[in-house]
């Protein structure tokens, strides 16, 4: 097969699942590394998509299975199964970094229909919707779809739960930052105590501090 000139096409309205675009991540059974989605497509787009690039693999999932793997509910509830197709772009192959500006990028959509640039600044979050642009090429192996860009619409921002461990499954979506008065209350109270006592005992005292303090802490 003769090689031909490359040129982008664009999955449009798709929902997204393990986006890998402000880091990479390791590819399977390798030390590479790449930029990587998953974008959740209609029956049709997935029919289509492979019809085109054969030798890219479009996965199906039964409704419960891709609610379990994903954490969101099905963007098809319509449909009896869920089609996902993988982008990616080469990071580091061999130990040799690609030219960061041949990165993909992401971009969110403003009120203004101008674009903000996010792909260092936030994470992605399962079941933000974008349209994803991609790159296609064919040389003598096939014809392949390489990732290129992201458009967010509908931006749902994760959030690092850093090493918490949840028993109760499911996702950590936001971990509010920590309030000095609620992780330091205690020591606190026994500061306030402590500046209570090393008063001389003929010194008038204003108890509502303590007692302030005394009906905030639930212990």
């Amino acid at each position: 097969m003769a090689d031909t000139k490359p040129y982008n096409e664009i999955l449009e309205n798709v929902t997204l699942c393990f986006v890998k675009i402000a880091e990479s991540g390791t590819k399977y059974k390798s030390e590479d590394r790449e930029y990587s989605l998953n974008a959740t497509v209609s029956k049709q787009a997935a029919k289509e998509f492979k019809k085109k690039f054969p030798k890219q693999s479009v996965k199906e999932f039964d409704n419960e299975e891709y609610e379990t793997k994903y954490g969101i509910s099905v963007p098809y509830p319509q449909q009896d199964e869920q089609y996902v197709i993988k982008l990616s772009k080469g990071h580091i192959r061999g130990g040799k970094e690609i030219d960061n500006k041949f990165r993909p990028q992401a971009y969110i959509v403003n009120e203004d229909s101008t674009l903000t640039c996010i792909t260092t600044s936030r994470l992605i979050a399962n079941g933000s919707v974008a349209d994803v642009a991609y790159r296609v090429t064919t040389n003598e192996f096939g014809t392949f779809a390489h990732l290129e860009a992201i458009r967010i619409t509908n931006l749902i921002e994760y959030k690092k739960s850093g090493a918490l461990l949840n028993p109760f499954g499911g996702i950590i979506s936001v971990v509010e930052e920590e309030n000095k008065d609620v992780t330091e209350a205690r020591k606190n109270k026994e500061l306030m105590k402590e500046q209570q006592e090393g008063v001389p005992e003929d010194d008038e005292q204003d108890d509502d501090a303590t007692d302030d303090i005394s009906d905030d802490i639930p212990f």
